[in-house]
């Protein structure tokens, strides 16, 4: 238990101090892209989306955290919505397929999110095979306090220099289906966005961190709805 303690430590450490010597080198640059932050802090990129699924951790915790953050990558759900979620939230369509229909965090707005091969595998490996599955629940539930303690560990164990979060995992989400086309009112309902400006907005201040204003050219949202 101390060895993994202290080993989280010194990561922590490692981290912070890798940040204050990031900060004093923008405020010694006079390169105004240097003020944006790398693409890389801000979303997992495909390489490490691939360690983290391919790793093979055998501690069942940091296991599951691993796969709800793989989880959340391919859904754009928050972690407290990936530990509400019930076998009842998933629905069969018309055309065959399976989706999750659920109410959003907030209370005011339902989604209906598609499965896809990789959510569905990870739902699969937790079917009834863990303490709260009697109460229905698709995923284990852990405090918060763990859930971040594992989160630090996989940054390490997986190799992935970046400290893991779900909300990276939901900006990842967010870039990645922005790129492929996906259009903005499937993005606002599957992100649980009240109104689709605020899902413009989120893109557009998300793109500009990325990229940095001299580089990041004007988005043309409204190819995104159909020109509306």
């Amino acid at each position: 238990m101390y060895p993994l303690k202290n080993g989280l430590k010194s990561f922590v450490r490692s981290i912070l101090e890798n940040e204050i010597k990031s900060k004093k080198s923008v405020k010694q640059s006079k390169d105004i892209s240097s003020l944006y932050k790398d693409a890389t802090n801000l979303i997992l990129s495909r390489d490490d989306l691939h360690k983290l699924e391919c790793k093979a951790v055998r501690k069942y915790q940091l296991n599951a955290v691993k796969n709800m953050l793989v989880f959340s990558f391919y859904s754009g759900l928050k972690l407290e919505e990936i530990l509400k979620l019930k076998k009842s939230n998933i629905k069969v369509l018309p055309n065959g397929s399976t989706a999750l229909e659920i109410q959003r965090s907030d209370g005011r707005s339902n989604s209906l999110i598609p499965i896809n091969e990789r959510m569905s595998s990870i739902i699969h490996f937790y079917n009834g095979y863990h303490k709260n599955a009697r109460k229905g629940k698709l995923f284990p539930t852990y405090i918060n306090d763990s859930i971040n303690e594992s989160l630090l560990y996989l940054s390490a164990f997986c190799r992935i220099n970046k400290p893991l979060s779900f909300l990276m995992a939901r900006r990842s989400y967010l870039v990645y289906e922005f790129f492929k086309r996906t259009s903005l009112e499937t993005l606002q309902k599957n992100l649980g966005h009240k109104e689709i400006r605020s899902t413009r907005r989120y893109i557009k201040q998300l793109m500009r961190e990325i990229y940095g204003a001299t580089q990041f050219p004007s988005l043309h949202l409204k190819s995104h709805t159909n020109g509306k």
